[in-house]
């Protein structure tokens, strides 16, 4: 099937079942590792998506996007709780808002965070990143999205899903 690429004018043979991000790295081989979401027909896709059809118009978005920039600071983010968690279990992150160019965020932790603590989550971030592992996104159930909270310890998150009002969360 043919594809329109938004970001060079270019109609593209993509083959059936190929992820967007194949044909990222096949159309931009040099430099593929620059864009970190798509577009399809305007909506926005993650590079794992197989979700688009003949003739539709793919455009491949980078940092200086608008989207692009918030998956860029969303990844970031799942990346620092994660180093956070993984190096001090009984540490609560809060990302609470952005400020200028990043984000304010606060650690509850046992002790005193020192700059020992924060080159320790600077240093797992960056093994975390240097993995390449994939990020998954899951659908669940609020019950089961309730039931995971609670058993991290996360009340206020068990307390945000009081006013969910649809049957699944991701």
């Amino acid at each position: 099937m043919k594809i329109k690429l938004a970001n060079t004018d270019e109609v593209i043979e993509v083959y059936e079942n190929e992820t967007l991000y194949r044909i990222l790295k096949r159309v931009y081989k040099n430099d593929y590792f620059k864009y970190l979401g798509a577009k399809v027909n305007n909506k926005l896709k993650g590079l794992c998506s197989k979700d688009f059809k003949e003739n539709d118009r793919i455009e491949f978005i980078d940092i200086t996007n608008p989207d692009g920039h918030r998956i860029y600071v969303r990844t970031l983010s799942l990346i620092y709780v994660k180093a956070c968690k993984e190096i001090y279990n009984d540490i609560d992150v809060s990302i609470n808002h952005s400020l200028n160019k990043g984000l304010y965020t606060e650690l509850q932790y046992k002790h005193l965070v020192t700059k020992k603590h924060l080159d320790a989550i600077k240093n797992k971030m960056q093994e975390i990143i240097d993995a390449k592992k994939n990020i998954t996104t899951y659908f669940l159930s609020v019950d089961k999205a309730r039931e995971i909270f609670s058993a991290q310890g996360m009340m206020d998150k068990v307390e945000m899903l009081k006013y969910w009002n649809k049957d699944t969360i991701r």
